[in-house]
Formats: structure tokens, sequence, C-alpha cells
């Protein structure tokens, strides 16, 4: 059956998938409904009581907020003040149940790219309570600020998308700002409190833990939306090219898994022997060895990823099955089909017919088709977050790499992963900022002690008052991030 105009071209779809993965992961998303949250998340009420009546309101009262949350600002009167203080005392005394997901996806038909946290209101509350600790006693300013670190964590800790963790690391950093300011004014007792408190707060996710969540969604966006649109073509044209046996194998064919040695996140390498050349090897993330790169280890999943001029091999760890992905094709028409979705004015119809009737028989033809294509397209967005979130924690800028085979990615796995390295290198500061703040804590406690644990900081007295903490992590080439500390121009400088 020849190629029919009528349907959507597969080339319209990935533009439409673009949009909706850059959509996520770049822009502030929109509010969902505040419905939308369980009524068992303890946050819900407050949340409720700032939601505003009319767009009007909206804008009046989060004006106000953006002016009075800088440092510096002028306090907050009258029924501002009655306001802010009334939602910083009810945030303090709010505690989420532990290990309770409160913030869940929502999938719909009507919203097959899932439904976020109401981030307008989140930064509404948390604002609100901030401004109004500033006139509340030192102690209880502390006990505000760890609520919204806490409210923060119940984000971050679950594993949601990007957007969960975005908006909770913007909530937790202006916590860490308004933790800094007071520093100077907490006895020793209030100090050794809050040193304790923090130590208590459930743990902050790696930048590989933070991303895990977001290729859940990833996988699940596809499935949801791309597959079952692969599916119906695949399915109307049965008299084009030939699938190819899934057991084929042919440029590795010699390959054999002999070991595998995972050593945490700092070393991890396999050993193959080379049947063809008669070679045993061994290969870090990087490493090429008889025409052969590992790509990467994933030992949640179990499997390593190599790749070869003619391709990519997969290996399944456990039980040492080997396959292969047809790579070098596909990652050239992958290239000439971003190609056209960034020309203007668009390519002719003519042109993107042919190009969406050659997508679709490049899948026909892979090992499982349409489902085989979505599995390769998930496992490429796995194993390029988990290289950009190891190359954001370095901390010089210098040394970061980008994902190796990003000019080869898909469409929508390019584009999706456009502002992902920015999101993880401020997961990294952000959490830089956390372990500045508890170093602050120990010296401001002992003030002698001037190269507190972790070493990585140094401490200079400001005069203008307070002291700053300076990492070797940098926020600019040459530039480590800079924090000061008890004073009420506390914060990143």
């Amino acid at each position: 059956m020849p190629f029919q105009p009528i349907r959507v071209p597969f080339l319209s779809l990935l533009i439409a998938l673009i949009l909706i993965a850059t959509l996520h992961a770049a822009n502030a998303p929109q509010p969902s409904r505040l419905a939308d949250i369980p009524a068992t998340n303890p946050y819900l009420a407050l949340l409720t009581e700032v939601a505003t009546p009319s767009p009007e309101e909206a804008k009046k009262i989060d004006g106000w907020l953006n002016t009075s949350i800088k440092a510096n600002a002028a306090p907050a009167t009258g029924d501002q003040l009655t306001l802010a203080n009334a939602i910083a005392l009810k945030l303090a005394k709010t505690t989420p149940p532990a290990g309770t997901d409160i913030w869940p996806v929502i999938f719909s038909d009507s919203s097959p790219e899932g439904k976020v946290p109401p981030f307008t209101e989140l930064r509404r509350l948390t604002r609100l309570a901030q401004i109004g600790a500033r006139t509340l006693p030192p102690e209880q300013a502390v006990a505000v600020n760890l609520s919204v670190m806490q409210l923060s964590r119940t984000l971050r800790s679950q594993e949601g998308t990007l957007v969960h963790h975005m908006i909770g690391t913007v909530l937790e950093t202006q916590a860490h700002r308004e933790l800094a300011s007071r520093l100077g004014q907490l006895p020793p007792v209030a100090l050794e409190k809050l040193q304790s408190d923090l130590s208590r707060l459930p743990a902050s996710p790696t930048g590989k833990a933070a991303f895990a969540g977001e290729a859940r969604y990833f996988e699940t966006s596809l499935r949801r939306t791309y597959l079952p649109k692969l599916q119906a073509d695949q399915a109307n044209n049965t008299d084009t090219a030939a699938k190819l046996p899934a057991a084929a194998r042919t440029f590795s064919s010699g390959l054999r898994l002999s070991g595998v040695v995972v050593m945490g996140d700092a070393r991890k390498w396999i050993t193959v022997d080379n049947e063809n050349t008669g070679r045993q090897f061994r290969l870090e993330p990087g490493q090429t060895e008889d025409g052969f790169t590992l790509i990467s280890i994933n030992p949640t999943k179990r499997q390593a990823l190599l790749r070869h001029a003619q391709g990519e091999v997969v290996i399944d760890l456990r039980s040492k099955a080997i396959r292969e992905r047809p790579g070098s094709a596909l990652a050239k028409l992958h290239q000439e089909l971003r190609a056209a979705a960034d020309r203007d004015p668009p390519p002719p119809d003519e042109e993107r017919k042919a190009l969406a009737e050659k997508l679709r028989q490049a899948i026909q033809a892979l090992p499982g088709g349409a489902e085989g294509y979505i599995d390769s397209l998930v496992a490429n967005y796995e194993v390029a977050i988990e290289h950009i979130a190891e190359q954001a924690a370095l901390p010089r800028l210098s040394d970061i790499r980008p994902w190796p085979l990003l000019d080869e990615a898909d469409p929508l796995t390019h584009s999706a992963l456009d502002a992902i390295p920015k999101v993880a290198r401020s997961f990294a500061e952000r959490d830089q900022s956390e372990a500045m703040l508890l170093a602050a804590v120990r010296h401001q406690l002992s003030p002698s002690n001037t190269s507190p644990a972790p070493s990585a900081f140094t401490i200079k007295p400001d005069p203008t008052g307070g002291f700053v903490l300076r990492s070797d992590f940098e926020t600019k080439p040459g530039l480590g991030l800079t924090y000061k500390f008890a004073a009420s121009d506390a914060g990143k400088k």
C-alpha cells in the first residue's frame, strides 16, 4: 500500500513532540489545578489559602512578593504582614508524611504530557512564609525556612519529573539565602539545633537520581503519544521493508562479555573477548578497542551500551546476551530530520513526505519495528542524561564534555536534551550551596575553624559584616561559587 498523504506525516509528529519536550524541559510549567493534588497532601490547605480568585489579583500579590523577597527589601506592613506572618506560622507547623508521594505526575487522555505541581501557588506560599519570617525572632525564622526546605524535599525526594526537581530547587535555594542571613543572630544552642535539623532532612537526591523519574516520564510520554501512531502507520503499510530477525548479529558476532566491575559512580568497566581478533580488552566509558566504544554502563538496568561504525551493541550484564541495534543509517536520517525541522521556511510538502516515508521504512526494518524504535529512543535518552548528570557534577566547567552521540540523536531526544545540561548544573550548584550552608553553621559555632569539612571551601571575613565561603565549583570559567553568610545581604555573590 503506498504512502497516504492524508495521514499526519511522521515529520509533523516529530515536530509536535519536540515542542512538547522543549516546553517541558526548559520553561516554567503552567500550574495544574489544585484539584489534582491528592487530599493526603498536607500542603493542600495552605496552597488553597494562597490561591487567588482572578488573574488581576494574582498579578498584584506576585508583583509585591517579587519585590519584597529581595535582600534588604522594605519590611512588610499592615494586612500584607498579617497574612505573611500567619502563613509563616502555619507552614512551620506542617509536617509531610514520610515516604509518601504527595506530588504525583497525573496522566490522562486530555493531558498526555502529564500534569505537574502548581509552581505559582508553591512559590507564592513559600515567599509569603519567608517574608513573614523576616519579622519573627531568629529561632522562629529558622523553623519557617527549615519547613520550606522540608517542602522542597517532598518534591525532590520522589522520582518525579525534572519539573518537580526544578521547582524544589527554586524553593530551597531561597531558603538557603534566608537561613544564611540569620546565622549571625543565633546563639550556640540554636546553631547546634539548626545543624541537627539540617542533617535530619530527607537526603537530597544525586543528579543521576533526579533524572531517573524524568527518564520514566520520557518513556511514558513516548509510549502514550508516539507509539500508537507508529503502530497504526505500520499496520497500514505492511508491504514495505521487511523486518530484520531479532537475533541477527553481524559486526558484533565475535564479542563475548567476560567480566564487569562497578565501583559506585567513580569507576566502571567491562572486560570483553573478541573472538574475531583473538583479543581480550577492558573498556571504561569513552574508551575504544577494536572499533567498539563503551558509551555507558547502567547498573540499574544491568546493561552496557557500545558504539560501532555499523551500529550499537547492547549487552545484558546479567545474562551476557548481546544484541545489535542498527545505528549509522538511522543516525544520518535523524540528522536530516533535525535539519528539516530547523529550516525557515519549512521544506516543501514533497520533501517532508519523502523524509517521513524514509523514517517509516527505517523503523519497520528495525528488530521489533515501532516498539523496537521506542526502546532505542528510551535507551539513548537514559544513556544521555546519565552522562550529562555525571558531567554536571565536575567542579571545572572546562572539564565538562557533551554527550558524544548528541549529533546522531533523533529530533525528539535532541530537543529534549537541549536544556538539560544547564538544569543538571543548577542541581549540582544547589548541592554545593547546601554543603556550604552546613560548613557555615560549623564555622559560626567555631570561628577559629577556617577549613571546615568538606575541605573544598575557603573562608574569609567580609569587611561589610559576616563571612564569605568560596567553593572550587565554578559558576563561570575561573570563578568558584561564592556565598556570604551571617549578614543581611547574605546569599550568592
